[in-house]
């Protein structure tokens, strides 16, 4: 992958990358966003095409935008050109597309469970507790661009302290351990 800086869309743009698998609880995060569409909030949400079947589900939304990003270069640039990466899932290991978005500078609106606190930090603005909560955080950034780029600066500076590597050398030994 060659990294070539590329701006942000001019409308807030909210990353889905996710499966659209139930644990990730995809539609109450959809649901979210029917939320702030029907109170007038300028958005879209770009779908990187994942998920079978079940994109179709919200392929008829008028704030969702999917594209097919076939290469890791066209999925890299476009990430970069969003602001914020949001879900509600209620299982993860580690959740590598969050850690790509926070690589990449997006401010990342995630739960306060699994390994999202571990991610971003315990007190971290971005976590949330409800669905309220989660909903006023990305209206806030959505009403404030500048402190979205802000959290993703600091996203950002964060990330660099991962090594997957050594994450995915751990894993193994656990799994090696267990059996």
């Amino acid at each position: 992958y060659t990294y070539k800086k590329k701006e942000k869309y001019d409308k807030f743009t909210f990353l889905f990358n996710h499966r659209f698998q139930d644990y990730k609880n995809w539609r109450t995060t959809f649901e979210v966003f029917d939320q702030l569409y029907a109170e007038k909030y300028p958005f879209t949400v770009l779908v990187t095409k994942a998920g079978g079947d079940r994109i179709n589900m919200i392929n008829e939304k008028p704030y969702v935008m999917i594209k097919d990003l076939p290469t890791k270069q066209q999925y890299y640039d476009e990430i970069q050109r969003c602001h914020c990466n949001t879900f509600n899932s209620q299982h993860e290991t580690f959740c590598i597309s969050i850690l790509e978005s926070m690589f990449f500078g997006l401010s990342t609106i995630v739960p306060n469970r699994t390994t999202m606190p571990e991610l971003l930090g315990k007190d971290n603005w971005q976590i949330f507790n409800t669905e309220n909560e989660q909903k006023e955080k990305l209206i806030y950034l959505i009403k404030n661009k500048d402190k979205c780029l802000d959290y993703g600066q600091k996203n950002v500076e964060k990330a660099k302290t991962f090594n997957v590597d050594d994450y995915v050398d751990e894993l193994h030994h656990i799994f090696d351990s267990s059996i």
